[in-house]
């Protein structure tokens, strides 16, 4: 979990300004494994991505209920689909904070998750524009050469 770090601080990926390209993939994987791992071990918490506004690191993990999780986050989920993020008012309403301790059964998630070498689990399709043909035949790539 190469970025599970980053996204638990406010000052995360440099400030915010050196997020990897696809971060919020791997925060869904992180978010979605820890949480059943979470439930496996009997934690009293669960971990939901959380976007900051502002200037600084945007996509952040933070730690609320399992209460709160089950009624309010879950319900909102798409099964198959990368979960939405939370709000910051929802955050602030149940009292969480980003400096909230994560319990034993929490913690031992997370370090079990880290054992599941889950950044593994992603991978990124890369493929040419088929305009790119285009480019190398087209006289704007010839009157390139002859400056």
């Amino acid at each position: 979990m190469q970025y599970f770090g980053a996204m638990k601080e406010k000052y995360g990926f440099d400030d915010g300004g050196s997020c990897p390209t696809g971060v919020e993939i791997y925060r869904d994987v992180y978010v979605k494994a820890i949480n059943r791992l979470a439930e496996l071990n009997g934690s009293d918490q669960r971990i939901v991505p959380y976007n900051r506004p502002g200037v600084h690191n945007v996509y952040m993990v933070w730690l609320v209920t399992k209460e709160w999780f089950d009624a309010v986050f879950l319900p909102r989920q798409e099964k198959d689909d990368e979960w939405e993020t939370v709000e910051y008012c929802e955050l602030h309403a149940h009292g969480r904070s980003p400096d909230t301790e994560a319990d034993d059964a929490m913690v031992r998630a997370i370090d079990e998750a880290y054992k599941l070498n889950l950044d593994s689990y992603i991978y990124a399709k890369f493929r040419v524009d088929s305009k790119f043909d285009d480019l190398l035949k087209s006289k704007i790539l010839l009157d390139a050469t002859t400056v």
